[in-house]
């Protein structure tokens, strides 16, 4: 398979490399981290660094990866402003080497697009988490893939994420509302995944 068919776009066009790039976390996913003792913290697809930033003020050690170079770039100029530190990294999330094991391996909307990069992501998962670590996804589920939107895109199903983690003790599993990336009135579904080692 070429770059063309495991990318639907170029996600670095997607970015200025400002702080304008830079969203709120979701606070779903950070009402679950507010539960955790900091310790190690990976997030895979950090784009411009607003659940870095959030990570760290919390005391969490945090690497942050993203495919994009304006993206860490956003992230870098983002940390400096709020006198923060973390790690970034300039990576696929299926090529990303971890140094160390995390307590916390997160990923909010930023899974690879195919499925087969998908099953590859979840092993590296896996294969990084501390013992009692906790993986945290969030991203749309498989009754987005309905949609023109996301047709590039493997939008998982609840039980994919039961098979990619089986043998962790699942503590979320759960199709939500979540919001449009395009303002539009009737919600899109996300499914959430948060399970311990």
């Amino acid at each position: 398979m070429d770059d063309n068919q495991k990318q639907p776009f170029d996600w670095n066009e997607t970015y200025t490399g400002e702080l304008d790039d830079v969203q709120e976390p979701d606070a779903q996913l950070m009402k679950i981290v507010g539960d955790l003792a900091p310790g190690r913290a990976l997030d895979m697809g950090c784009g411009a660094g607003g659940t870095v930033a959030a990570l760290a003020e919390l005391g969490w050690r945090v690497t942050g990866v993203d495919i994009a170079p304006r993206a860490i770039e956003a992230a870098t100029k983002f940390l400096a402003s709020r006198n923060l530190v973390a790690e970034l990294h300039v990576s696929d999330a299926v090529g990303f080497e971890p140094g160390s094991r995390y307590d916390l391996v997160l990923s909010s909307f930023a899974l690879p697009a195919t499925e087969e990069d998908q099953r590859k992501f979840y092993r590296l998962v896996t294969s990084c988490l501390a013992p009692g670590g906790t993986v945290l996804i969030k991203d749309f589920d498989a009754s987005m893939g309905r949609l023109e939107v996301f047709q590039s895109f493997h939008c998982p199903t609840l039980d994919e994420f039961r098979r990619a983690f089986d043998g962790l003790e699942i503590q979320t599993c759960e199709i939500v509302d979540t919001d449009r990336g395009d303002g539009g009135d009737i919600p899109w579904t996300a499914a959430v995944f948060q399970a311990r080692s």
